[in-house]
């Protein structure tokens, strides 16, 4: 049966709770196979993880998936390293180093030194190709831009033409991720606050077991989501998100 509400969808994830732990352990032994490999490959060995660890975040807590960031030492630090060529060699791939920073930050851990550096030149580098993004890919790289600060790239990889500021709320269907996040960039151009999000953000959250049913959106576009929602309307730090996100998402069963 396929889960359509929140409370469905926590009871499966946590009933297969230690299987999805086990894939997290499992990417982990393939990626000290490809260390020393070409940049290309070394980025490629990030495109499980994330959303395996956004999984175990959201259900079962901050606690729980920062035990299970096994990539976030040698390997996230060889791939930072390599300063651009990861966007510019492998886009998708680099979508999900991305990812797994973000999720890093939110569980506290630390990230390397040179990430904030690269994070926003890797998604302008990745918004000039996005033909080489898969649909899944392209929505959250724009989640992704929207928490990054970097508004303007989200047309690139969502379509619909030139932002509109906007500083009051509108409707958006809960399975829209592209007008949801378009929508997000469009507040933060014209520069509204929490109540201008609030509403889209609650239908974006209700919607979620249903979208990700039907592959409309990942459970690491729920972070970036909420990334996004921390630290530009909150006016938190997106580590905040470790303790509010899985919290709300229990108080939704």
């Amino acid at each position: 049966m396929v889960p359509n509400n929140w409370r469905e969808l926590r009871a499966a994830e946590l009933a297969r709770l230690d299987e999805t732990l086990g894939e997290l352990r499992f990417e982990a032994d393939l990626v000290t196979k490809v260390l020393n490999r070409d940049v290309a490959t070394l980025a490629a060995a990030f495109e499980g993880s994330p959303e395996y660890l956004a999984r175990v975040f959201v259900v079962a807590g901050a606690d729980r998936a920062a035990g299970a960031g096994y990539l976030a030492g040698e390997p996230l630090q060889r791939v930072v390293a390599h300063g651009d060529e990861p966007a510019e060699a492998a886009p998708a791939s680099s979508v999900s180093v991305l990812s797994y920073m973000a999720l890093m930050r939110c569980l506290g851990r630390k990230v390397p030194d040179q990430a904030a550096a690269v994070e926003s030149r890797w998604l302008a580098i990745i918004a000039e190709r996005p033909d080489l993004l898969n649909e899944s890919d392209l929505r959250t790289a724009a989640l992704a831009a929207v928490a990054a600060s970097q508004a303007d790239l989200v047309p690139q990889f969502v379509g619909g033409g030139a932002l509109v500021p906007r500083n009051i709320s509108r409707d958006v269907a809960g399975p829209n991720l592209p007008g949801f996040a378009r929508h997000l960039a469009e507040v933060i151009k014209g520069g509204g606050g929490r109540d201008a999000v609030e509403e889209p953000w609650r239908t974006f959250l209700q919607a979620f077991p249903l979208t990700l049913a039907s592959d409309g959106c990942r459970w690491v576009d729920l972070v970036w989501a909420a990334t996004a929602i921390m630290v530009h309307f909150e006016q938190r730090p997106a580590s905040d998100v470790g303790t509010w996100l899985p919290q709300l998402v229990q108080d939704l069963d």
